[in-house]
């Protein structure tokens, strides 16, 4: 053996760790390599899931810890995977292991669930700005309580973040133009539990989902509407909500109004060619490919042309499972190869369904100076300016 060459000891307690934690995902994984070979980081820089697997069936921790937290969850590995393993949860558990060891967490990371810790929103705002939105704006908008149909979910960061905001407000103009019963959570509104958890901050994403649960508890909605794909995803798949409670992306009650004739809109559109990005979270974890599409092609002058990789395929903007915060190098960011596809299309405005995307979309477009070439904007505000 080289001189130069490591040795590494098998922790036989941290592969049991990780593989009940990531509900024995670790054992099915037979090292086929498929992940690797979709996942869309390698268009950047080098990385490995099956190496991380391999790692974790092992016992051992990562050399380079940082490769850790570039994962965005986007799930195109588990999409591929001959052996359905959940390659997403075996990156939570070693997350959670490396942080209940005491390692070293991106400073950027740490700072960030420090902020939810505290204030319950990765800003570090105060909660009870929560609705400082709300204001001025020119639109009601209700605080729910018993007896509300449709409780609009917010999220941390079309509450606090200005741009993100837009869509918030975009969202409360159509509820309000389409005359249903709706509120929100307001100030008591929490993270929903999705991003801590997919950053592996198990019992702070329990907490905020118990937390959010005392509110809809005493709201008792018979619909839940949120602006974003990861508050979807977790409130629809892991709140353990009464079955007649229905849970909805903002996509997909849109394209209910839409064929209900509720939501309508105005004559004289300007034309406008667009290509839609589908969130990952909203795509390929949960499947809604159509409802936004639909909602699009409803708009009177939109033009939908589809990029290269759509659907199933569509290439993960970079901001997801936490990376919305961490500092990432330009040359590692999925939002600008992502960006020069929508681009390729020919349209004019690149449109999304999700204000992570929305942000990492808008950064790029700065960074590679095309932001007079073509628009970002959500699928909400582009609805909002037909109505």
């Amino acid at each position: 053996m080289n001189s130069g060459s490591q040795y590494y000891i098998p922790n036989l307690e941290l592969r049991k760790k990780i593989n009940e934690v990531s509900n024995n995902n670790l054992s099915i994984c037979y090292q086929c390599s498929s992940c690797t070979g979709i996942c869309p980081l390698n268009m950047l820089f080098r990385f490995n899931p099956r190496e991380i697997i391999r790692w974790g069936q092992i016992g051992i921790e990562l050399p380079e810890m940082e490769s850790l937290w570039k994962c965005t969850a986007c799930g195109a590995c588990e999409f591929v995977c001959p052996k359905n393993v959940k390659i997403t949860e075996v990156i939570k558990a070693y997350r959670s292991q490396m942080m209940e060891s005491g390692k070293d967490v991106p400073p950027s990371i740490a700072r960030t669930l420090e902020a939810f810790f505290t204030q319950g929103n990765p800003f570090n705002l105060r909660a009870k700005d929560r609705l400082d939105w709300t204001k001025d704006f020119g639109e009601n908008v209700p605080i729910a309580k018993e007896g509300t149909d449709v409780l609009y979910f917010v999220g941390c960061t079309a509450s606090y973040d200005p741009r993100s905001q837009g869509i918030a407000k975009a969202l409360a103009k159509i509820f309000n133009h389409t005359q249903i019963n709706w509120g929100l959570i307001g100030n008591d509104e929490k993270e929903c539990g999705n991003c801590v958890n997919f950053m592996g901050e198990y019992d702070l994403s329990d907490f905020h989902k118990e937390e959010n649960l005392i509110s809809l508890k005493k709201i008792k909605p018979s619909i839940i509407v949120t602006t974003s794909p990861h508050s979807f995803n977790f409130i629809k798949n892991h709140y353990n909500l009464p079955e007649s409670t229905k849970v909805y992306h903002y996509t997909q009650i849109l394209d209910i109004f839409i064929k209900e004739g509720t939501l309508q809109f105005k004559d004289g559109a300007q034309e406008q060619k667009i290509t839609f990005h589908d969130p990952c979270f909203l795509g390929r974890h949960n499947k809604v490919y159509d409802e936004p599409r639909r909602v699009l092609e409803s708009v009177p002058g939109v033009e939908l042309v589809e990029m290269k990789n759509n659907r199933e395929l569509s290439i993960c903007c970079g901001g997801g499972s936490g990376n919305a915060w961490r500092e990432t190098e330009v040359g590692e960011r999925l939002s600008i190869p992502r960006l020069e596809e929508a681009m390729d299309t020919g349209a004019s405005v690149l449109t999304t369904s999700c204000y992570f995307c929305l942000q990492m979309f808008e950064d790029a477009v700065k960074v590679t100076n095309n932001d007079e070439k073509i628009k970002i904007k959500d699928i909400a505000e582009i609805v909002s300016e037909a109505i």
